[in-house]
């Protein structure tokens, strides 16, 4: 079982920039300069090598073997874990602590980045018979990073249209990314977004929800939460 965060997990990339952000008294510029542009408010950036990402699918693999009785980790996705409840819960706070807390007080401070207190978090798979896409809507969290594990498929993108109050766009302004395994997609958890149809193979997601107490206790953020429960159904498409 996967107790606690090791650089050895990590990809190359980010553990070097995690090393130099580290010795260097928290200077945030080489985990900025991992991060690739996606659109505006999504990045991506690598985060795991692909082996340990084969591990956590064996870890996964493993926890359903043995029981079946895992709670189902969001109101969309059918088939996946909770992290917290085959013992992760560790490993991911210091992932929260020591990359997704530094990047998300940079990039979306005005989101709750820069106080986040907790997280939910879990594995979320894609195949033939089971989930194959998912519908727009925003997450129930702060911040979200998205990392793809694999394994081998075609389709199943992540599409993203416009941040929580803005009219929704054509379909033909959506912005696309891809999932590449290892590689994370860091954006607000009220961006809408959602994944295209799976055309063939299996895909495997472990998804982070960064939250903040402070943030989701503000008046501003107290505000949406009444206007949005007595909106109509359609902008009420929120994972829970």
């Amino acid at each position: 079982m996967l107790k606690h965060l090791s650089f050895d997990f990590l990809h190359p990339q980010l553990k070097y920039a995690l090393t130099q952000f580290l010795q260097n008294k928290y200077m945030i510029q080489p985990l900025i300069e991992l991060l690739i542009p996606q659109g505006e408010g999504i990045f991506s950036f690598p985060v795991f090598s692909e082996e340990f990402c084969d591990i956590l699918i064996d870890e996964i693999d493993n926890a359903n073997s043995i029981s079946l009785n895992f709670t189902r980790p969001n109101s969309m996705n059918n088939y996946g874990v909770i992290a917290n409840e085959i013992g992760l819960k560790n490993f991911i706070d210091e992932l929260v602590e020591q990359v997704i807390s530094p990047l998300a007080k940079i990039l979306f401070s005005d989101w709750g980045g820069s106080s986040l207190t907790h997280q939910h978090s879990f594995f979320i798979r894609y195949k033939k018979g089971e989930d194959l896409e998912l519908s727009r809507h925003m997450d129930q969290s702060e911040i979200t990073l998205n990392v793809c594990l694999g394994k081998v498929f075609d389709g199943g993108d992540v599409f993203f249209d416009s941040q929580r109050d803005h009219p929704r766009e054509p379909i033909l302004n959506r912005t696309i990314v891809k999932n590449r395994k290892g590689f994370g997609i860091f954006h607000v958890g009220q961006h809408w977004h959602g994944a295209t149809k799976l055309i063939e193979g299996e895909r495997h997601n472990f998804v982070i929800w960064a939250r903040s107490d402070k943030f989701h206790q503000s008046p501003a953020e107290q505000f949406y939460d009444c206007e949005n429960r007595n909106s109509s159904p359609k902008n009420k498409k929120i994972d829970l």
